[in-house]
């Protein structure tokens, strides 16, 4: 990576927690909508037990411009002390400026820019991962508390230095789709919608390939489920060809369809007034039908 050098004018900041009308000033050095990576971390295991090894990418940190700096200083007072090795620290303390330690360029860069007492979305939790993406209109950082869960803070620099947070009125982490945990911990307790509109998400069937983000505001505990194709094809019995059957039937409505979410495991009863499957997540229809007390089942297999 080459090396980048910016000149700041050093000046009084503040940080403030106001509206969206702040202008955000084009960091030269980030890319529009590009997502970057400040630090990962790997988890090891070995003879000697369990470890956490903190991955900070040391040139990109050291060519931000001071005010990118602060607010990853602000992510690092999150990080437990046993992420921290001699290498990494002293390359990481380096990267932040002229400091003689972690904890003096923590204090002098959070009270130049007064964020001492920022509360961001992300106050709880190991920042594990923490990325940032600018846009036209701010910068954002992406911090991310385990496989599962992130957390997204928007803040504008103006022109001159300043930092503004931009509070989210409506907070908002990110989660992976995971049909049969949304099942188990939202769905008695959580609004779920599906592209903006309220579902009946134990009754809908979606196809996870086609999942673009999960977001769950646990304030006023809603789930928002995001489609890329947000008018997907989605199953009818009618489409079943009774002609191609095992066993002869008039109607598909004599038949009961099951659905069978990993293909082997437990079924649901197709309910034709509320079940919705997304077409492209149906694995297979089982044409043979399977005769029981009279009754005759079709197993519908669905990718899970």
């Amino acid at each position: 990576m080459n090396k980048h050098f910016i000149v700041i004018i050093l000046s009084t900041f503040t940080i403030l927690s106001c509206g969206n009308s702040i202008r955000h000033q084009n960091i030269k050095i980030l890319k529009k909508d590009i997502t970057y990576s400040v630090w990962g971390t790997m988890h090891t295991f070995s003879d000697e037990g369990e470890d956490d090894i903190l991955i900070p990418d040391i040139e990109f940190i050291a060519s931000l411009p001071n005010s990118v700096k602060a607010i990853i200083a602000h992510y690092s007072t999150l990080l437990p002390d046993h992420f921290w090795k001699d290498d990494v620290y002293s390359d990481f303390v380096a990267a932040l400026g002229d400091f003689s330690s972690l904890k003096q360029a923590q204090d002098k860069l959070l009270k130049q820019y007064n964020i001492n007492k920022l509360q961001t979305a992300f106050f709880k939790g190991i920042p594990v991962g923490l990325e940032l993406k600018q846009t036209n209109d701010a910068i954002f950082f992406i911090c991310t508390r385990g496989w599962q869960d992130s957390v997204v803070d928007e803040f504008r620099i103006s022109s001159d230095g300043t930092i503004t947070y931009i509070e989210n009125a409506e907070p908002v982490s990110s989660i992976r789709y995971d049909r049969e945990r949304l099942c188990e911990y939202y769905y008695d307790t959580h609004t779920i919608k599906l592209n903006g509109n309220k579902i009946d998400f134990l009754h809908t069937y979606l196809d996870e390939e086609n999942i673009e983000s999960v977001n769950v505001n646990e304030r006023d505990k809603i789930i928002y489920i995001v489609q890329k194709n947000k008018d997907p094809e989605y199953f009818s019995p009618s489409e079943i060809d009774v002609s191609q059957l095992s066993i002869s039937v008039k109607s598909i409505d004599e038949v009961t369809l099951l659905i069978r979410e990993d293909g082997f495991g437990k079924t649901t009863i197709y309910d034709k007034e509320r079940t919705r499957i997304e077409r492209s997540a149906i694995r297979m229809i089982v044409n043979d039908l399977v005769s029981t007390d009279g009754k005759k089942y079709m197993d519908i297999v669905l990718i899970f």
